[in-house]
């Protein structure tokens, strides 16, 4: 559901870490009883930014994945919330966009959850699956 195949080795998933830990903002979705790490949350290029009318704004597009024993439980929204409100007041950005595959319900539910606004039907291309997804952006503006 995230645009790219479950890991097959160790070998790839560090390479996977070690890619969020260079990047400046990428977050660990830390559960604290069970004391690991469960996902991740990254802010990165909004698809904003290649449209006329919004590329103007100083925004980020949110992106996470969540370890499917931890779904249903209200973290990601939870998560979400939280960067949001770091993007919007420490940050400095007029908004966030997001998107979810067409087919990913619980990425919608967590997006309407968190008041983002559909804007428009997209196309993502999922280079290491080689497949093409339709999906759903969005947006959600500072003080909105």
């Amino acid at each position: 559901m995230a645009g790219w195949p479950h890991h097959t080795s160790m070998d790839t998933t560090k390479i996977i870490l070690s890619g969020f830990l260079e990047g400046k903002h990428v977050f660990a979705i830390f559960h604290k009883v069970d004391k690991k790490v469960i996902g991740s949350l990254g802010m990165d290029a909004a698809w904003t930014d290649r449209e006329e009318e919004y590329k103007h704004l100083k925004t980020k597009n949110i992106g996470y994945v969540l370890a499917k024993d931890y779904w249903g439980q209200g973290l990601v929204p939870e998560a979400v919330r939280a960067v949001i409100d770091y993007g919007f007041n420490v940050l400095g950005f007029d908004a966030f966009s997001i998107e979810h595959f067409v087919e990913n319900v619980r990425s919608r539910r967590v997006i309407e959850k968190c008041g983002f606004k559909f804007v428009k039907m997209g196309m993502y291309y999922a280079k290491q699956l080689d497949k093409h997804f339709d999906e759903m952006r969005y947006i959600l503006m500072k003080g909105q």
